[in-house]
C-alpha cells in the first residue's frame, strides 16, 4: 500500500538515504518501515536494483538505481578487491552527479559501509552527512579504524541500541556525537490474505513436538543456530517431544554450507527429524502464531534484533542470548530470559522452562517505545540540529 506522501508546505529536510545492498536485511527494513510514513522528509534513496528499490517504489518514496552499490561476494570472488575499486570510483561519480542534481539538505548513510561510500562526495559538495550505525563491531579492526575516520567527518552519528554506542565509544569515537535511535517496529502487520505455503508442514510438525523452538532470521554462523540445533539433545532430556523450526534461508555458498554442517550435526547426533526447515517466508504473524517459544541466539552481537521485538508484541515468550542489544530489548531479563553463549545446558533449560508472554498491557507499553512517530522526531531533532549548526558557520 503507497503511504500518503505529505503536502509541500509540511517539509522541512530533503534527505538522500544510501543503502549500499538491495536485499531486505535489518537495516534495509528499518528503511522500508519509517520512510513512507516520515511527515516532514522529503526522502530519495539511492539504493541497487533489486527488492529493496521494488519495495519502496511500491510504498511510494522516490527511489534511484545504483549503477555501483552493492554488496560484494567476498568468499566466491578472489577478485573483490578489483570488483571493490571499480564500484568505490564509479560510486563517488554517481553520487556527485545526485547530490547537484537534488541539493538535498542531509545525506544519511544507512550502513556500516555506505557510509564509506558516501562521506568523500558530501564532504565534497559540502551536505551534512549522517552515519546510521546498525551493526556491533565486535573487536573487527576494520570496524573499529573507519569508525574513528568516520566520526572525524560525519554530522551525526545514529547509534540503533546501546550497545551500538557502548562499542563505538570504546574504540575511540566521541560519546555526545552519537544518538541512540531505536528502529521502529511494525505497528499492525497486515492479517494474511490465504494460509502462507509453509502453513501445512508447521501444523504437522508441531503435532508431534512440544514446546516447539523457533528461530527466524538469515541462517549464518552469527545467529546461533547451530548452537541451538546442538542443545536439542540436552532440551529434549527435560522436554522428550520439543522441537525446532528455523524460518529463514542462506543468501549465498557460505551459508548455505553453513545450514549442511547444521543437518549433518543433527543427523549424526539422532535430532534431524526434529528439526523442521522453512525457508525464507513473509508471513511472520503465521510462523509466531504456530510455535510456542521463540530463540534468538546469536554468538556475535546482533545490534538491535527486530525479531525479538516482533516476537514480544505477537506473544511468544522469548529466550536469548546475553549479548548485543537482546539485554536491552529484554528489560536485562525482565521481559523474556537471557542466557550466556556457549552453555547449552543453560539454554535448554531455559527453553524447557520459557519465560511467560507480555501481558496485553505490557505489550501496550513496548510497542509504544518502538511506534514510527519515536524514530521520526528523534531524527528530526539530529536533522535539526545539523541545520543550525550549518547556519551558524554561513
Amino acid at each position: 500500500m503507497t503511504a500518503p506522501q505529505p503536502a509541500a508546505s509540511d517539509i522541512r529536510f530533503r534527505v538522500l538515504y544510501v543503502s549500499h545492498t538491495a536485499h531486505m536485511g535489518g537495516a534495509e527494513t528499518v528503511l522500508l518501515r519509517i520512510l513512507p510514513h516520515l511527515r516532514h522528509v522529503a526522502p530519495t534513496v539511492l539504493t541497487p536494483p533489486g527488492e529493496l528499490a521494488d519495495a519502496l517504489e511500491g510504498a511510494g518514496v522516490a527511489v534511484v538505481r545504483s549503477r555501483y552499490l552493492g554488496k560484494l561476494a567476498k568468499s566466491s570472488n578472489r577478485l573483490w578487491p578489483l570488483a571493490f575499486a571499480r564500484r568505490f570510483i564509479g560510486s563517488q561519480a554517481e553520487l556527485w552527479r545526485l547530490l547537484r542534481r537534488l541539493r538535498p539538505d542531509v545525506v544519511q548513510a544507512n550502513t556500516f559501509y555506505a557510509t564509506l561510500y558516501a562521506l568523500l562526495p558530501a564532504r565534497l559538495r559540502r551536505i551534512p552527512l549522517v552515519w546510521h550505525m546498525h551493526d556491533c563491531i565486535a573487536g573487527r579492526r576494520s570496524f573499529a579504524w573507519l569508525s574513528r575516520l568516520y566520526a572525524r567527518h560525519v554530522a551525526a552519528i545514529v547509534a540503533v541500541s546501546r550497545a551500538v554506542r557502548d562499542e563505538l565509544t570504546a574504540v575511540g569515537v566521541p560519546g555526545e556525537r552519537i544518538h541512540v535511535v531505536y528502529n521502529s517496529v511494525e505497528q499492525r502487520p497486515a492479517a494474511p490474505t490465504a494460509p502462507p505455503a509453509f502453513a501445512d508442514d508447521l501444523t504437522a510438525f508441531a503435532r508431534g513436538h512440544h514446546p516447539l523452538v523457533g528461530m527466524l532470521g538469515t541462517v549464518q554462523p552469527e545467529k546461533g543456530m547451530l548452537e541451538v540445533v546442538q542443545a536439542l539433545p540436552a532440551l529434549r532430556r527435560q522436554a522428550p517431544e520439543a522441537g525446532v523450526v528455523v524460518a529463514g534461508a542462506p543468501r549465498d555458498p557460505e551459508q548455505e554450507r553453513y545450514r549442511a554442517r547444521i543437518v549433518a550435526w543433527a543427523e549424526a547426533n539422532g535430532v534431524r527429524e526434529h528439526v523442521l526447515w522453512l525457508g525464507k517466508i513473509r508471513d511472520v504473524r503465521a510462523f509466531f502464531a504456530g510455535i510456542d517459544v521463540f530463540c534468538h541466539y546469536p554468538v556475535f552481537p546482533d545490534s538491535l534484533p527486530t525479531v525479538v521485538t516482533e516476537a514480544l508484541l505477537a506473544g511468544r515468550p522469548v529466550v536469548a542470548s546475553r549479548m548485543g542489544g537482546n539485554p536491552e530489548l529484554l528489560d536485562d531479563g525482565a521481559l523474556g530470559t537471557l542466557v550466556p553463549v556457549g552453555d547449552p545446558e543453560a539454554l535448554a533449560a531455559a527453553l524447557a522452562d520459557p519465560p511467560p508472554p507480555l501481558t496485553a498491557h505490557q505489550q501496550a507499553a513496548y510497542l509504544a517505545r518502538f511506534a514510527p512517530h519515536v524514530q521520526e522526531a528523534a531524527l528530526e531533532r539530529i536533522y535539526t540540529d545539523i541545520a543550525g549548526r550549518a547556519s551558524a558557520k554561513a
